[in-house]
């Protein structure tokens, strides 16, 4: 498969749709039941969700045969990722987003969310966070796995899709990519890139970590810094999921969770990954 990957609002649903377009089959729907339509708004071309998801793909919960997968798009959040069995990773497209603007289109879309499922109001995760764990997620897993993988950058697939489109292009080595490009629209966003002007120390470092992210380039001392904030947040959210899962109980889905999220250990060369 070519799995989509990334966290919450960072264009995942977007590169599903062009991955569509560019004549790939995509496995999942576009607009979930269960949502009951109330996050239409905020995609109007479909989300493309699938029971994989979340739990990734894997001989337990899929019977398709892994070679009769490879121009099939699937899309797979981070944290699914380390649950995918290799054997379905023929290449992964990892979904970037500028991590200020990615924490308020996930604040909205959860308190929609919420809202349409009549459940109470509790707050979203603190800003970074969510981003932080779920893509230390994808670095860990890479690190081990070393699939074909690259980067693409929210912002630059909007404003550049011409350009963006022909790595991905080339990446994949099929698709067609010049149609899909043309289906890439500016009133597609819908939050803009201007944000809350967060200055501490940890959004600071944040700002330092979606660019090494872009780039592809995380050498070992920056992985050691940044293995030292996932400690000191990783409290904060558990203390966070336990409290929806208070008042959503079985229901509850955590956004971000730290098992996993380990890249200490993670050498320089092996974190690197391919991002043009």
């Amino acid at each position: 498969m070519i799995i989509i990957s990334g966290t919450y609002r960072t264009g995942t649903s977007l590169m599903m749709q062009i991955m569509e377009e560019a004549g790939f089959d995509v496995l999942g729907e576009k607009f979930p039941k269960a949502w009951k339509g109330a996050n239409n708004h905020l995609n109007k071309e479909g989300f493309y969700e699938s029971r994989w998801i979340d739990k990734g793909v894997n001989k337990e919960n899929c019977k398709l045969d892994p070679k009769a997968t490879q121009l099939k798009a699937c899309k797979v959040f981070t944290h699914g990722l380390a649950t995918t069995d290799i054997e379905y990773m023929h290449k992964c497209i990892l979904m970037t987003r500028d991590w200020r603007e990615q924490h308020n289109s996930a604040t909205i879309l959860d308190e929609t969310n919420r809202k349409s499922h009549g459940k109470k109001l509790v707050g979203y995760y603190p800003p970074g966070q969510v981003f932080l764990i779920n893509y230390a997620k994808f670095l860990a897993d890479f690190s081990k796995r070393k699939y074909p993988s690259i980067v693409v950058d929210f912002n630059d697939l909007v404003s550049q899709p011409v350009k963006t489109c022909q790595r991905i292009r080339n990446f994949l080595g099929a698709g067609r990519f010049d149609l899909a490009a043309q289906r890439i629209k500016p009133k597609l966003k819908t939050v803009s890139e201007t944000g809350p002007e967060w200055k501490e120390p940890f959004h600071l470092f944040m700002d330092r970590f979606y660019k090494k992210l872009k780039t592809g380039h995380l050498e070992a001392t920056f992985l050691k810094e940044a293995q030292a904030w996932i400690n000191k947040v990783s409290p904060e959210i558990q203390k966070f999921n336990e409290l929806r899962k208070s008042e959503d109980g079985d229901d509850a889905t955590p956004q971000a969770e730290v098992d996993g999220a380990q890249v200490a250990q993670v050498d320089q060369g092996e974190a690197s990954h391919p991002a043009a």
